[in-house]
């Protein structure tokens, strides 16, 4: 199998970490990838991008420009020469016609997705902000580009009700894979540490700052301090800690009382609800189709919206954790599920 990223955004590092290290596990001498040098940054100098997978054979390739403008086209244009031209991409090619994508842009891979089916291959792709919401009365370009990039693809997405509004809005090949529940082994000895004070952490860059503001309204009457990842909010407050990044974050979700997801998805998950369920805390969620469909499977999670707010902190604040998500058994899933792409068992 052949695994590429070439948009690769440094928020995905843990994810494709996962889903690299399952793969080589499974079958670590029939997999090679492609990935842009995005990562380069975070690999403490190296001059590679790929130390994060030292054993993990790779084809290299390098990035430029960024996933919207011309310089990624070209990028796109260049990876396709490179393929047919590539004798390792042959010797993948003879053994396994199969491509795992594990982020992409539906209008720039378009004609990659063509040219690749054309040859035989089954195209994988893993789904992240590349659904459309909804689909429009009118011409969307978004819902088109999709819809013919299915042809060709099998999504594999994070949750179910999400491959529900894929085979029921699109008629498409879908394979559900759970999404990684990762945690520093750190978070269980923090955990059994708390404060007595109160605490909740807004981890996200994606929650809004009104959520922010009601949140601290309500920590100013119980005495609560905050935690709060963003790079647009500002408090005076004084039990009220904000900042662009935390470096003991991981440590964060397993020592607070509470975390709080401000996210507005339909069919896109947030990585951060994972970590969360992984750090076994109670999770504040704001109403959106992401977090009524997780509120109903996972243990521990509460969702609000804009009357219920202080209401749901109280439930949230009163009631004791019994429940306990499996984190262990949930991954190992992954693994199966990924064996089923690896052994050509995903029904087309």
């Amino acid at each position: 199998m052949l695994v590429v990223d070439m948009i690769s955004p440094a928020g995905h590092l843990a994810l494709n970490e996962f889903v690299v290290g399952a793969l080589r596990k499974l079958d670590g001498s029939g997999v090679c990838g492609v990935f842009k040098r995005s990562y380069q940054s975070l690999n403490d100098g190296e001059d590679s991008n790929f130390c994060y997978f030292p054993e993990f054979k790779l084809l290299r390739i390098g990035g430029v420009g960024d996933e919207q403008g011309w310089r990624h086209y070209l990028m796109i244009l260049f990876f396709m020469f490179f393929l047919f031209f590539s004798r390792p991409f042959f010797n993948t090619y003879r053994n396994d016609k199969k491509v795992l994508f594990l982020s992409y842009n539906p209008l720039s891979h378009l004609a990659l997705f063509a040219v690749l089916k054309v040859f035989g291959f089954d195209i994988y792709c893993f789904e992240h902000n590349s659904i459309p919401s909804k689909r429009s009365r009118f011409f969307n370009v978004k819902s088109f580009f999709f819809s013919a990039c299915s042809k060709f693809v099998v999504h594999l997405v994070f949750e179910d009700y999400i491959s529900d509004y894929l085979r029921n809005e699109y008629r498409t090949k879908v394979l559900v894979i759970p999404h990684p529940c990762l945690a520093s082994p750190r978070v269980g000895d923090y955990y059994t540490q708390k404060s007595s004070l109160l605490s909740f952490f807004s981890p996200s860059g994606s929650t809004k700052n009104s959520f922010i503001t009601r949140l601290e309204t309500y920590a100013d009457e119980i005495g609560a301090k905050l935690y709060i990842k963003s790079t647009s909010y500002s408090s005076r407050r004084v039990d009220t800690i904000v900042s662009k990044y935390f470096e003991n974050y991981m440590e964060l979700m397993g020592r607070v009382d509470c975390v709080m997801i401000g996210c507005d998805f339909d069919y896109r998950v947030s990585g951060v609800f994972y970590e969360a369920l992984a750090a076994k805390t109670k999770i504040l969620m704001s109403d959106c189709v992401f977090a009524r469909n997780v509120g109903d499977k996972y243990p521990n999670v509460f969702v609000f919206n804009h009357d219920t707010f202080a209401d749901v902190i109280r439930a949230c604040k009163e009631q004791d954790i019994t429940d306990y998500y499996n984190v262990e058994a949930h991954n190992k899933i992954i693994e199966t599920k990924l064996s089923l792409i690896l052994d050509g068992k995903v029904v087309r």
